[in-house]
């Protein structure tokens, strides 16, 4: 079971869906591991965001729902997939 730490411990589980784009589960760790979330959407969802590089420079955009165990990895995709800029040119 792989772990984020952000306040405390949390384990961190994933969705098939979530690996859509083939980023491995530790690329997407090492992602979220020094970046604190930001909220996304509703504040009842509680629904949050990371944007976090890895490896050589890889801007990986990550999205987990809270639950009261566990981090739900619900969306990881590159941002070079998207059409929006790297995060070194914003």
């Amino acid at each position: 079971m792989a772990f984020v730490l952000h306040k405390k411990m949390r384990p961190v589980r994933f969705t098939q869906s979530s690996r859509r784009h083939r980023l491995g589960r530790a690329r997407i760790l090492e992602a979220m591991e020094p970046v604190m979330p930001l909220p996304h959407g509703p504040a009842d969802e509680r629904r949050y965001v990371w944007w976090g590089r890895v490896g050589r420079g890889l801007d990986i955009d990550v999205i987990a729902v809270d639950h009261p165990d566990y981090l739900l990895v619900i969306h990881a995709m590159p941002l070079s997939m998207r059409r929006t800029r790297r995060l070194d040119e914003a």
